[in-house]
């Protein structure tokens, strides 16, 4: 199996699962997974889900398996003067799904509507009403003002974790194997998760791998949020891939 994995964490978790179970694995960015699954150059992708829910019939989301946390201290938005007065955010403009969903947060849970401002990585905290931080390692905790965990903050307003990023394929190239291969993929990735070096809260007690009732929920919730933000024209079904009898029932988070 060739994977395309995200450049973003946890991809670094699931890569090397990928590594230890013999399947190749490549992260690029966002846009550059979806090309490349395009393209049939791989045979699974994870993409962001704002991107798959956009993405129709033509992908197929793979079952059982995603990518959500409770919490993700990778995305913040900082407010250096707290939540009053907060005119403009400065966000870098390839983050499209944490760009929306701090929009989201701020309107919906603290009635801000400020107008946003795409800027250069480098330009980003020159912002002085505020800014969307996207990293992609060890959180950072000199951070002045108001620091809102945008993971955090959508399991405060839906109760539901933040589901990511879901693995999805061709719809004429998913197939039962394929999506048993992922399975094994998740479960291998969760059992590194559990003794992960970097940010070892998230990876042991934040991130599911688990796409069940609870992150379906949450789906749902995004879709309802992405059809009120005019991002999408419907409420349309979730493409999922209905893979009928395997010969393992086994959930991708219950390894034996």
């Amino acid at each position: 199996m060739h994977l395309a994995l995200w450049d973003r964490p946890p991809a670094d978790c699931l890569r090397r699962a990928a590594e230890r179970l013999g399947f190749l694995a490549e992260c690029r960015d966002a846009k550059a997974c979806a090309r490349l699954l395009q393209d049939q150059q791989v045979d699974v992708a994870l993409i962001p889900t704002t991107l798959a829910l956009m993405s129709g019939e033509k992908l197929k989301v793979l079952p059982d398996v995603a990518v959500s946390s409770w919490s993700y201290p990778f995305v913040r938005i900082v407010l250096p003067h707290g939540v009053r007065n907060v005119q403009s955010i400065a966000y870098p403009a390839s983050c499209a799904q944490a760009t929306l969903l701090a929009r989201i947060i701020l309107q919906e849970h603290y009635g801000i509507r400020p107008f946003w401002e795409a800027r250069s990585p480098e330009e980003i905290r020159g912002s002085e009403d505020g800014y969307l931080l996207v990293t992609a390692g060890e959180a950072e905790e000199d951070l002045c003002g108001t620091v809102l965990d945008v993971g955090q903050e959508w399991f405060e307003l839906a109760q539901y974790p933040m589901v990511w990023g879901l693995f999805v394929t061709l719809a004429e190239g998913a197939t039962p194997q394929l999506a048993a291969q992922v399975k094994a993929l998740v479960r291998e990735a969760e059992a590194l998760a559990g003794t992960w070096p970097v940010a070892p809260s998230f990876y042991a007690d934040s991130l599911r791998f688990r796409l069940d009732d609870v992150a379906m929920a949450s789906l749902t919730r995004i879709r309802e949020y992405l059809y009120f933000y005019k991002v999408t024209a419907d409420l349309s079904a979730l493409a999922l891939y209905e893979v009928g009898m395997l010969d393992d029932h086994t959930p991708p988070w219950a390894a034996p």
